[in-house]
């Protein structure tokens, strides 16, 4: 009989760790992956008409509605942006979608930290992100060849955490984040509560940018996405996204916008970097046209959207060679103070 008790208690232990452990990868799949199937549907119903593409991480998931673009510039365009989504990541998805489409124009978000990422828990929670944009046997193959033997932990946490998170969400009310608007964008409502308090102050400015260090393997897949857009005839847009300009310190931005507007030198392409624009407040509001610190709501995604149509219509050079930019963010931050002493 005790013997029976100490199994019988081995079996119950056993389905509760077996059940800890599937329930967030079940929990984890269907949640993404129901999210993700409404893209690759779209993507399959578009193939072989997509000319035109986004492609960055959340920043770009929420900052470009491909429909505007569509009737601003009569194109076909898709977002294929994912959440943390690496540098491989982009060169990826990007050579997938453009190998089935005659993709002329890419628009690649380089919003503040992608190229600079680095952290294991990030880069891998954006690459399992992104194989669910791929299907069957191209999604484990991709898992094999690019999983590093010091990621396989990071993913098994990741997969848990997330699926725990969602387990236990799921037994209370769920905020109206926003919907699904398609061809890749999800909408976001403006001006969720999660901001910090940060203030420009005259004496914050820094006297001389501090260059940044990026990662070798980062401009190794920069360089991929380039090259592949030379040979395939693929014109490249660099672009920053809209940040609200009262909430966040930009102490460390003029460093990094040098390396940017050195990259677009390097490949002659444009960059565009709307928190330099001269006129942005006449565009975005920092109370509406954002999600949260580094998002735009729908609202703002719209006035960002059309900009950047009006600007490659025009065949604006981007910072450093259009007026209608500021030259750097020091630049930007005194006309801000200028025009809102209380800030200061």
């Amino acid at each position: 009989m005790r013997s029976f008790k100490t199994a019988l208690c081995k079996v119950a232990l056993f389905t509760l760790i077996f059940a800890l452990i599937c329930s967030p990868v079940v929990c984890v799949y269907l949640k993404n992956g129901s999210e993700n199937n409404n893209i690759n549907a779209q993507l399959e119903e578009e193939k072989g008409k997509i000319d035109f593409l986004f492609c960055g991480a959340s920043q770009s998931v929420w900052g470009f509605i491909p429909l505007v673009m569509d009737a601003e510039l009569a194109c076909n365009s898709f977002n294929i942006s994912s959440g943390l989504l690496s540098m491989e990541g982009r060169y990826t998805i990007i050579r997938k979608v453009a190998q089935d489409n005659p993709v002329k124009n890419l628009v690649l978000d380089l919003s503040y930290n992608s190229i600079l990422r680095e952290d294991k828990t990030d880069s891998v929670e954006g690459e399992l992100l992104l194989e669910e944009r791929l299907h069957g046997m191209e999604r484990i193959r991709y898992y094999c060849t690019h999983t590093k033997v010091d990621e396989i932990f990071p993913s098994f946490y990741y997969v848990m955490r997330t699926g725990m998170y969602s387990i236990l969400h799921s037994f209370s009310a769920k905020p109206d984040r926003g919907m699904y608007f398609g061809k890749g964008y999800w909408g976001e409502k403006a001006a969720i509560d999660q901001r910090r308090d940060v203030r420009w102050k005259t004496g914050d400015r820094q006297s001389a940018p501090e260059p940044v260090d990026i990662p070798e393997e980062n401009l190794v897949y920069l360089e991929k996405i380039m090259q592949f857009c030379k040979e395939n005839g693929i014109r490249v847009y660099l672009i920053t996204t809209a940040y609200p300009t009262g909430v966040i310190s930009w102490s460390d931005r003029d460093g990094l916008l040098q390396a940017h507007v050195k990259l677009a030198r390097q490949y002659g392409c444009p960059f565009y970097d709307v928190n330099l624009l001269r006129d942005k407040d006449k565009w975005f509001d920092d109370e509406t046209s954002y999600y949260d610190v580094e998002h735009t709501s729908t609202q703002g995604a719209v006035a960002q959207t059309k900009l950047l149509a009006s600007w490659i219509r025009s065949a604006s050079p981007g910072v450093g060679e259009d007026a209608q930019f500021y030259d750097s963010y020091a630049d930007m931050i005194d006309a801000y103070l200028a025009r809102s002493p209380e800030k200061s």
